[in-house]
C-alpha cells in the first residue's frame, strides 16, 4: 500500500509540476516573441508557495538594443504580472555578443 501511494504521490505531483513549468515557460517565450528580436531565456524554473509563484529565469539580452536592460526587464515582467497575479518573476541579465 506504501509503495502505491508513494509511487501515486509522485507521480501526480511531478507530472504536475512539470506540466506547469513548460506552460508557464511556453508563456514567456510567446511574450519575447511580441517583443524584441534576439531576446531569449534559459535556466527556467519555479517554485510554488502558498501564496504566489516565483518564476525565475535568464533573460539573454544582445548587445545593440534600442531599450536599456532594465527596460527589457520590467516590460516582461510587468506582461508576466499580467498572466497571473501571484506570478513573481524573478530575472537575471545575461548580456549576449557575437564575436
Amino acid at each position: 500500500f506504501f509503495f502505491f501511494f508513494f509511487f501515486f504521490f509522485f507521480f501526480f505531483f511531478f507530472f504536475f509540476f512539470y506540466e506547469r513549468t513548460n506552460f508557464l515557460k511556453s508563456r514567456v517565450l510567446s511574450i519575447l516573441g511580441e517583443m524584441e528580436k534576439g531576446l531569449s531565456i534559459h535556466d527556467f524554473r519555479i517554485v510554488s508557495g502558498e501564496t504566489h509563484t516565483n518564476i525565475i529565469f535568464d533573460l539573454v539580452i544582445p548587445y545593440g538594443l534600442k531599450k536599456s536592460d532594465d527596460e527589457l526587464k520590467n516590460e516582461l515582467a510587468s506582461k508576466i504580472k499580467m498572466l497571473d497575479g501571484s506570478l513573481v518573476p524573478v530575472i537575471k541579465v545575461d548580456k549576449f555578443s557575437v564575436r
